[in-house]
């Protein structure tokens, strides 16, 4: 075509035609400037292709993540609900009636000294952070995110802080004779009388048992905050996954 334009243009000039030469070399340029802005609305369409799949690739990844998340939560929700039925159960028979202190022994045993924690699927958020990617998020969904994330790192403080806490106040009780060989013996009618004489003093024995009662009490409570905690994450994942869903959609 430009090829076209020059043959003319050099015919016009060797007819000495000025008029028509101008005509013809402002539609070249035209055609030129036409053909610079295509390929500009290409190549732009070109990148905003790669965004977009970009934003939805990273969108499908977040909830995924989230996904894995909720059923973590809910796990961990039910991991917490036992843990308290079971305190509640050990105080409920405690407040019941007046018992002895084999049977006080013996429902402390019931109360469970496992703990768990939990580890959030954040890989998503980290890439989009790292790499500033996090502007392509929705900003709505984006928001959100952030609030969750800081909630997570937040809540996993408190929480392995607290547990970690009551493990290093059975580890300090255990020394004092709180062990789960202990009270095995303790209920044989000969060991149990060797336990009972050298080990479980009825001071000692009292003395124990309310260090081991304080120490179940601040686990149960943390283990409500661990509920509440989730929970909420639950709710706030749940209202999360809705919106990248309707984005996607």
């Amino acid at each position: 075509m430009l090829k076209f334009f020059r043959k003319i243009r050099k015919d016009l000039m060797e007819k000495n035609r000025t008029g028509k030469y101008l005509k013809y070399a402002i539609g070249e340029i035209a055609l030129v400037m036409v053909g610079i802005l295509l390929a500009l609305q290409v190549n732009n369409w070109n990148e905003y292709r790669k965004l977009e799949n970009t934003t939805q690739h990273y969108l499908h990844s977040l909830l995924t993540d989230l996904e894995e998340d909720s059923l973590n939560l809910a796990d961990r929700i039910i991991f917490s609900d036992e843990r308290v039925a079971e305190y509640e159960a050990y105080v409920a028979a405690f407040d019941s009636s007046d018992i002895t202190i084999q049977e006080v022994i013996g429902g402390l045993t019931t109360v469970s000294p496992e703990t768990s924690t939990l580890t959030y699927k954040t890989n998503t958020i980290e890439i989009l952070k790292s790499t500033g990617d996090i502007k392509l998020i929705p900003h709505e969904i984006r928001d959100r995110i952030i609030d969750l994330n800081s909630s997570q790192e937040y809540s996993d403080f408190v929480i392995k802080r607290n547990l970690g806490i009551f493990i290093e106040d059975l580890w300090d009780v255990g020394k004092l004779g709180w062990s789960g060989s202990a009270v095995r013996l303790s209920r044989k009618p000969t060991m149990g009388a060797l336990v009972r004489k050298h080990m479980w003093t009825e001071e000692r024995t009292i003395e124990i048992i309310c260090a081991v009662e304080a120490i179940y009490a601040n686990k149960y409570d943390t283990e409500k905050i661990i509920k509440d905690f989730y929970e909420a994450q639950l709710l706030d994942i749940s209202e999360i996954r809705a919106l990248i869903k309707s984005e996607l959609n």
